[in-house]
């Protein structure tokens, strides 16, 4: 395989300017060595970030996974015909793995979830010293939040789950929270998401199943969110 799975995988840039031009670096790089050495920096930047975009879209880590190699594969032969000017280099990717998405139900005879089936890949996998009932009880705090998210209104729940999920940063989530007839500007994610988490934690249920997630979750981003979008408009 041309790029590795590897976790240990090094941990890029999230700047976009900078992800731009290492995009514009493999797709005009005239031989093989400089093109993967480009594709490499944006594997790191932006592994994690497909890899839980997706996982959020299907029912395994292991179809995740699988669906976010293919991504990277399919990125690796077209990216010689990659341009800047077809809305940027994140929106792009975005598109290759939620395509593959779609593919993945179609083959199923199925219809593609509009939204995700969990929270965040780490709810995924055990840690050292947690028993499989403590993992168990984590995937149903998962699956409570999963209930509750898919109440907001729809920019919001993208929003909540680009930058809460996901883990994409404010400038990401905008480029693909935008469309031709409809663009979305830093200022507008900040506000989306400001109102999406005091949305979301006033409907979660106040009980010993949701807190234990939603507290870490949700309370540093609402925090640093709310801060931002005060310099946006008054809410």
């Amino acid at each position: 395989m041309l790029l590795s799975t590897s976790k240990s995988a090094g941990r890029g840039t999230d700047d976009l300017d900078e992800i731009e031009r290492f995009a514009a670096a493999a797709a005009e790089a005239t031989n093989a060595h400089d093109r993967k050495a480009a594709l490499g920096m944006l594997y790191a930047a932006l592994r994690d970030a497909v890899i839980r975009d997706i996982r959020g879209r299907v029912d395994s880590m292991v179809t995740a996974e699988d669906l976010a190699q293919e991504t990277w594969v399919r990125v690796a032969r077209s990216i010689g015909q990659y341009s800047a000017r077809t809305g940027g280099f994140v929106p792009w990717l975005f598109s290759i793995a939620r395509n593959l998405v779609v593919d993945h139900y179609r083959a199923l005879g199925r219809r593609a979830p509009e939204i995700l089936s969990s929270t965040p890949v780490e709810i995924e996998a055990p840690s050292d010293d947690e028993t499989p009932e403590q993992l168990a009880e984590r995937r149903e705090l998962a699956a409570e939040l999963k209930v509750h998210l898919a109440k907001l209104p729809t920019r919001q729940r993208e929003a909540v789950y680009l930058r809460v999920c996901v883990g994409l940063n404010t400038a990401q989530t905008a480029t693909l929270l935008s469309t031709p007839l409809r663009p979305t500007s830093e200022g507008s994610v900040r506000v989306l998401l400001l109102r999406g988490l005091r949305k979301l934690s006033e409907i979660l249920p106040d009980n010993e199943l949701t807190q234990p997630l939603a507290d870490p979750l949700l309370a540093p981003a609402l925090l640093t969110e709310d801060r931002a979008a005060r310099d946006v408009i008054p809410v």
